[in-house]
C-alpha cells in the first residue's frame, strides 16, 4: 500500500509546472530528477516511465479487484459445500430410514407367510375336522336313533 502511495505521490509531482525549482538541468536519458515544488521535495519522470507506471497501478488495480472476485467465488464455493454436505447428511440420513422401513416391511410379510402356512390355518386340516366331526355326528344320531 505505501508504493502505491509513493508512485501516486510521485505521479503528482510528475504534473509540476513551469514553477517548479531543480538545480540543473536533467541528464540525457534519466527516468527521474529530484525536484522541489513550493517546498517540497519530489521527483520529476519522464512520460513514458510516468506512463509505464500508471499503467502498472492500473493493473495491480484490476488485480485487486480480480482477488477481490476470486475471494468471493471461494466463499460461495465454501457454502455451496457446506450445503452440499448438509445434503448428503440428509441424504444417508433417508437411506438409512427407507432401509429400516424395507427390513420392517420384509420382516412384517415373513410373518405373515408364517402366519398363513401355519398348521392351523392348512384347509386340509379343517376339511378333515370337519368331516370327522360329521361322521361323528351321522354316528351319534344313528346310535341315538337305534335306542
Amino acid at each position: 500500500m505505501s508504493k502505491i502511495l509513493i508512485v501516486l505521490l510521485s505521479l503528482a509531482c510528475a504534473t509540476a509546472r513551469a514553477d517548479v525549482e531543480h538545480g540543473e538541468d536533467p541528464p540525457v536519458g534519466a527516468t527521474q530528477v529530484p525536484m522541489r515544488r513550493e517546498g517540497i521535495d519530489g521527483i520529476w519522470f519522464r512520460a513514458d516511465v510516468a506512463q509505464r507506471v500508471l499503467r502498472d497501478l492500473q493493473t495491480a488495480k484490476l488485480t485487486i479487484d480480480l482477488q477481490t472476485l476470486y475471494e468471493r467465488k471461494i466463499e460461495l464455493l465454501d457454502e455451496e459445500i457446506a450445503a452440499s454436505q448438509r445434503l448428503l447428511a440428509l441424504a444417508e440420513q433417508g437411506e438409512m430410514r427407507a432401509s429400516d422401513a424395507l427390513d420392517r416391511a420384509v420382516f412384517a410379510r415373513l410373518e405373515v407367510e408364517k402366519q398363513r402356512d401355519a398348521w392351523h390355518r392348512s384347509p386340509a386340516l379343517w376339511f378333515g375336522v370337519g368331516a370327522a366331526l360329521s361322521a361323528l355326528a351321522v354316528a351319534a344320531g344313528a346310535y341315538a336313533l337305534s335306542q
